[in-house]
Protein backbone atom coordinates (compact mmCIF):
# COMPACT_ATOMS: atom_id res chain seq x y z
CA UNK A 1 0.00 0.00 0.00
CA UNK A 2 2.88 2.40 0.75
CA UNK A 3 4.25 1.86 -2.74
CA UNK A 4 0.89 2.82 -4.21
CA UNK A 5 0.77 5.98 -2.04
CA UNK A 6 4.33 6.87 -3.07
CA UNK A 7 3.45 6.43 -6.74
CA UNK A 8 0.35 8.65 -6.34
CA UNK A 9 2.38 11.32 -4.57
CA UNK A 10 5.02 11.22 -7.31
CA UNK A 11 2.29 11.73 -9.92
CA UNK A 12 0.79 14.57 -7.85
CA UNK A 13 4.18 16.22 -7.53
CA UNK A 14 4.76 15.92 -11.27
CA UNK A 15 1.36 17.50 -11.96
CA UNK A 16 2.27 20.32 -9.56
CA UNK A 17 5.58 20.95 -11.32
CA UNK A 18 3.74 21.10 -14.64
CA UNK A 19 1.36 23.71 -13.17
CA UNK A 20 -1.73 21.53 -13.04
CA UNK A 21 -2.67 22.15 -9.43
CA UNK A 22 -6.23 20.82 -9.67
CA UNK A 23 -5.02 17.45 -10.98
CA UNK A 24 -2.35 17.32 -8.26
CA UNK A 25 -5.01 18.00 -5.61
CA UNK A 26 -7.25 15.27 -6.98
CA UNK A 27 -4.37 12.78 -6.86
CA UNK A 28 -3.56 13.81 -3.28
CA UNK A 29 -7.18 13.29 -2.27
CA UNK A 30 -7.08 9.85 -3.86
CA UNK A 31 -3.95 9.02 -1.85
CA UNK A 32 -5.64 10.26 1.34
CA UNK A 33 -8.71 8.11 0.64
CA UNK A 34 -6.42 5.07 0.47
CA UNK A 35 -4.41 6.09 3.56
CA UNK A 36 -5.77 8.97 5.66
CA UNK A 37 -2.68 8.74 7.88
CA UNK A 38 -0.22 9.55 5.05
CA UNK A 39 1.58 12.59 6.43
CA UNK A 40 3.42 13.17 3.15
CA UNK A 41 0.10 13.42 1.29
CA UNK A 42 -1.17 16.01 3.78
CA UNK A 43 2.04 17.99 3.42
CA UNK A 44 1.91 17.93 -0.39
CA UNK A 45 -1.74 18.99 -0.27
CA UNK A 46 -0.68 21.87 1.98
CA UNK A 47 1.95 22.87 -0.59
CA UNK A 48 -0.74 22.86 -3.28
CA UNK A 49 -3.05 25.05 -1.17
CA UNK A 50 -0.17 27.40 -0.47
CA UNK A 51 0.54 27.74 -4.20
CA UNK A 52 -3.09 28.91 -4.58
CA UNK A 53 -2.80 31.38 -1.65
CA UNK A 54 -5.19 29.32 0.45
CA UNK A 55 -3.24 29.82 3.66
CA UNK A 56 -5.84 28.53 6.12
CA UNK A 57 -6.21 25.24 4.24
CA UNK A 58 -2.44 24.92 3.96
CA UNK A 59 -2.06 25.52 7.70
CA UNK A 60 -4.61 22.78 8.41
CA UNK A 61 -2.79 20.30 6.16
CA UNK A 62 0.61 21.11 7.67
CA UNK A 63 -0.83 20.76 11.19
CA UNK A 64 -2.26 17.33 10.39
CA UNK A 65 1.03 16.25 8.80
CA UNK A 66 3.07 17.40 11.80
CA UNK A 67 0.65 15.67 14.17
CA UNK A 68 0.92 12.42 12.21
CA UNK A 69 4.71 12.63 11.99
CA UNK A 70 5.92 14.74 14.97
CA UNK A 71 9.58 13.80 14.39
CA UNK A 72 9.57 15.55 10.99
CA UNK A 73 11.18 18.97 11.30
CA UNK A 74 10.08 19.85 7.77
CA UNK A 75 6.39 19.50 8.62
CA UNK A 76 6.81 21.53 11.82
CA UNK A 77 8.67 24.29 9.97
CA UNK A 78 5.96 24.54 7.33
CA UNK A 79 3.25 24.65 10.01
CA UNK A 80 5.09 27.29 12.05
CA UNK A 81 5.72 29.44 8.99
CA UNK A 82 2.01 29.35 8.08
CA UNK A 83 1.11 30.19 11.68
CA UNK A 84 3.30 33.29 11.41
CA UNK A 85 1.69 34.25 8.11
CA UNK A 86 -1.77 33.83 9.61
CA UNK A 87 -0.81 35.88 12.67
CA UNK A 88 0.57 38.69 10.48
CA UNK A 89 -2.53 38.65 8.30
CA UNK A 90 -4.87 38.84 11.32
CA UNK A 91 -2.80 41.63 12.85
CA UNK A 92 -2.95 43.63 9.62
CA UNK A 93 -6.72 43.17 9.43
CA UNK A 94 -7.08 44.31 13.03
CA UNK A 95 -4.96 47.41 12.41
CA UNK A 96 -7.02 48.30 9.32
CA UNK A 97 -10.22 47.96 11.31
CA UNK A 98 -8.92 50.31 14.01
CA UNK A 99 -7.66 53.04 11.67
CA UNK A 100 -9.90 56.09 11.64
CA UNK A 101 -11.23 56.83 8.21
CA UNK A 102 -10.94 60.34 6.89
CA UNK A 103 -13.88 61.90 5.09
CA UNK A 104 -13.63 61.76 1.34
CA UNK A 105 -13.16 64.99 -0.61
CA UNK A 106 -16.59 64.51 -2.20
CA UNK A 107 -18.22 64.60 1.25
CA UNK A 108 -16.49 67.88 2.04
CA UNK A 109 -17.58 69.44 -1.23
CA UNK A 110 -21.24 68.54 -0.62
CA UNK A 111 -21.31 70.45 2.67
CA UNK A 112 -21.52 67.57 5.09
CA UNK A 113 -21.80 68.31 8.79
CA UNK A 114 -18.06 67.74 9.28
CA UNK A 115 -16.56 71.06 10.42
CA UNK A 116 -14.15 72.55 7.95
CA UNK A 117 -10.79 73.69 9.26
CA UNK A 118 -9.63 76.87 7.63
CA UNK A 119 -5.92 77.01 7.00
CA UNK A 120 -4.20 79.49 9.32
CA UNK A 121 -2.00 82.17 7.86
CA UNK A 122 1.66 81.84 8.73
CA UNK A 123 2.97 84.51 11.08
CA UNK A 124 5.34 86.93 9.34
CA UNK A 125 8.99 86.42 10.19
CA UNK A 126 9.57 90.03 11.12
CA UNK A 127 6.94 89.73 13.84
CA UNK A 128 8.60 86.63 15.27
CA UNK A 129 12.01 88.29 15.31
CA UNK A 130 10.59 91.47 16.85
CA UNK A 131 8.92 89.54 19.67
CA UNK A 132 12.14 87.63 20.37
CA UNK A 133 14.11 90.91 20.41
CA UNK A 134 11.65 92.66 22.73
CA UNK A 135 11.73 89.65 25.05
CA UNK A 136 15.52 89.81 25.13
CA UNK A 137 15.52 93.52 25.93
CA UNK A 138 12.98 92.99 28.73
CA UNK A 139 15.13 90.24 30.21
CA UNK A 140 18.22 92.48 30.16
CA UNK A 141 16.37 95.36 31.84
CA UNK A 142 14.96 93.00 34.45
CA UNK A 143 18.45 91.70 35.17
CA UNK A 144 19.87 95.21 35.54
CA UNK A 145 17.06 96.27 37.86
CA UNK A 146 17.34 93.11 39.98
CA UNK A 147 21.11 93.48 40.25
CA UNK A 148 20.78 97.12 41.28
CA UNK A 149 18.06 96.33 43.82
CA UNK A 150 20.10 93.58 45.43
CA UNK A 151 23.26 95.69 45.62
CA UNK A 152 21.40 98.56 47.36
CA UNK A 153 19.73 96.17 49.71
CA UNK A 154 23.11 95.00 51.00
CA UNK A 155 23.91 98.65 51.87
CA UNK A 156 20.87 98.82 54.14
CA UNK A 157 21.96 95.93 56.33
CA UNK A 158 23.96 97.27 59.32
CA UNK A 159 27.35 95.74 59.73
CA UNK A 160 28.25 94.42 63.15
CA UNK A 161 31.51 95.68 64.44
CA UNK A 162 33.82 93.02 65.65
CA UNK A 163 34.00 92.84 69.47
CA UNK A 164 37.01 94.54 70.96
CA UNK A 165 38.98 92.40 73.34
CA UNK A 166 40.57 93.92 76.40
CA UNK A 167 38.58 97.04 77.12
Amino acid sequence: MEEEISALLSRANLARVRGNLEEAQAICHTALELSPMAADAHSLLGDLFLAQDKHDEALHCYSVASDLKPQSASFREKRDKELQVRHSRLLTQQQKAQKPTLPKPEAQATGSDVPQKTPSKPRPRWLTYTLIGVGGVVMILLGVWLGTFLSHRNDLVPLKEPPVVGR
